[in-house]
Formats: C-alpha cells, sequence, structure tokens
C-alpha cells in the first residue's frame, strides 16, 4: 500500500513525533485548566463556590464537564494539520481524514467492529466467572441523568475517537511508516499510544490492553487508509465502556451509566499487582479481534481501497 514512499530519516521522525507530543500535552494541560474554570463559573453561579474535592466530584460525575473537557480534541486535530503542513512540509490530506462516499460506511464499519468485541467481552467475562449483571442505571439514576450521559457520552466520545486517530495513527502511525517498515511502526505507534496513557493506567494489563488496542486500530488504518475506520471502532469502544456500561471503574467519569456489572478483583503473581481480572478478559478478547482481523485482512483492504470513492 505505501510501497512507493520515498523513506523518511527515523531520527527525523522520532524528533518530530517528539514535539508534537509535547506540544499536545501542554495544549491538553492548558485546557484543562480552562475548561475546569469555565464549569466551576457555571457551577459557582448555580449553587455558589465549591472547594476544589467537591468540584472535582462534580466534574466526574458530568457529562457536561466531560464534553467540556474532550473539546481539545479539536486542537488536537488541528495541530496534526498544522505539523503536516509546516514540519513535514507535506499535505495533511494524506492521513486519511479527508470525506469520501465510503467514509460513512468505514466509520459504521468501526462502529461495528467495536460493539462486536465489547459483547465478547462481556460474553468472555461471564463465562470465566469475572463479570456478573448487578443492576440497570435506572435503579440509581433519573431518565435525564441517563439522557444526558448519553447525548454528551455521543458528543465527547466522537471527539475522542477523531482527535487520538489523527494524533496517534494520522500522524504518528502515518509518519513512522515513511521512515520504516510497516509493521514496526505499528507495533512502535502502540507502544507510544500505551506509554500516552500511563498516567491514567499504570499497571501491566492495563498498558497491555492500551497498547493492543492501539494495534488494532493501527491495522484498520492501515488496512483501509482512512481515518474513519479506526475512529469508529475508537468512538464506540469508549462510549459503551463509560457510559453505556460500567464493566469496570473508570476515574475519568462517574456519572450515570445505562448498565452497572459486578467484577472479580485484581490478579497477582509474584507479588505483583498485574491489573483487574477485566483487564485480562479485555486482552483476551482483543488478541482474538486480532486474530480475525490479520485472517480477513485482503477483504477488508480490498473493501476499503479499492471500492473507495475518490
Amino acid at each position: 500500500m505505501y510501497a512507493d514512499r520515498i523513506r523518511r530519516p527515523v531520527g527525523r521522525a522520532m524528533f518530530n513525533i517528539a514535539l508534537l507530543f509535547f506540544i499536545d500535552w501542554l495544549v491538553m494541560i492548558i485546557w484543562s485548566v480552562i475548561s475546569a474554570g469555565v464549569y466551576a463559573g457555571y457551577l459557582a453561579a448555580r449553587i455558589g463556590m465549591l472547594s476544589a474535592d467537591e468540584l472535582w466530584n462534580r466534574m466526574a460525575e458530568s457529562p457536561q464537564a466531560l464534553f467540556l473537557s474532550c473539546l481539545y480534541n479539536l486542537l488536537a486535530i488541528l495541530l496534526v494539520m498544522l505539523f503536516w503542513r509546516y514540519i513535514e512540509k507535506d499535505s495533511p490530506e494524506q492521513m486519511g481524514l479527508q470525506w469520501k462516499t465510503n467514509s460513512l460506511k468505514l466509520f459504521c464499519a468501526g462502529s461495528i467492529a467495536a460493539v462486536c468485541e465489547i459483547a465478547l467481552v462481556i460474553l468472555l467475562g461471564f463465562f470465566s466467572g469475572v463479570l456478573w449483571y448487578q443492576q440497570s442505571g435506572s435503579s440509581l439514576y433519573t431518565v435525564g441523568q441517563l439522557a444526558d450521559s448519553v447525548l454528551f457520552g455521543v458528543l465527547a466520545f466522537l471527539l475522542v475517537g477523531f482527535g487520538e486517530e489523527v494524533v496517534y495513527r494520522g500522524y504518528i502511525l502515518k509518519r513512522l511508516m515513511l521512515s520504516m517498515k510497516e509493521g514496526k511502526a505499528l507495533l512502535l505507534s502502540a507502544i507510544i499510544f500505551a506509554a500516552a496513557h500511563l498516567l491514567v493506567y499504570n499497571k501491566p494489563l492495563d498498558l497491555l490492553d492500551v497498547a493492543l488496542g492501539g494495534i488494532i486500530m493501527g491495522y484498520l488504518y492501515i488496512l483501509s487508509g482512512s481515518i474513519f475506520l479506526p475512529a469508529g471502532y475508537h468512538f464506540v469502544t469508549d462510549l459503551l465502556q463509560v457510559n453505556i456500561v460500567r464493566l469496570q471503574a473508570y476515574e475519568g467519569y462517574k456519572g450515570a451509566v445505562l448498565f452497572i456489572f459486578g467484577t472479580a478483583g485484581d490478579l497477582s503473581l509474584l507479588g505483583v499487582n498485574w491489573g483487574s481480572a477485566m483487564e485480562a478478559v479485555f486482552v483476551a478478547a482483543e488478541l482474538l479481534i486480532l486474530a480475525v482481523l490479520y485472517f480477513f485482512r485482503n477483504k477488508i483492504s480490498d473493501r476499503a481501497i479499492r471500492k473507495e470513492g475518490r
């Protein structure tokens, strides 16, 4: 697919990726402060001033605050476009974000793949005894709270799906593929993707789960040449886990969800906490998904590339 490219120096690629990573991190921190300030002002106008702990708890439970924080992804997309244009001296169009006649189909295909993965995770969790159904969200939250969670969750994770895919696949993976073989580029981009989540996930199984997710989304990107396929997968995977079904604790959002599950505890071996048992289930499901993608890679690539609209 990329056999006609001219190889660019690996050192320059790593420097540019590190530079993008640093600037993107600064933008994220600045936007986090701004969004927290905006939400704090909104709450102060409604109910008065809150302590830092009270503000944090309300933000963690608010789908509106989740959406507000995710608006940063628009800045991330703009940053990547500027990098392609002015740092790489190349066209941003090559990252596969432009709309084509098959873009919606690719996005829907990625979304369906994500639904299948979460369904597989739930089935594996049930059969392994790691997961069990606890209660419906309607017994804990009002209809309005559930509706807000779904609505703002959709908006928030659409931004996350496209924002992170543009950064990690549209720039980092694509840039690495201009300097090394696709397999190496895919693995390295997945490692970078996992490293970017170290502040949130720091146990071995957590990081393996994120890295495998990065490989899946990177593989979808390579097969299709489009951001829309992995973005659909990313969007629905996050939305289902955070706003629809609570399969395990999620530090970034503790608000209303439609279905709540109970899970087994962490796995410990040789005195090391490897992470939750549910993360092991996610890892198993992702390995199965990768096997399916590899087996059907030619069909996926044919449909995405040879029949794409120009």
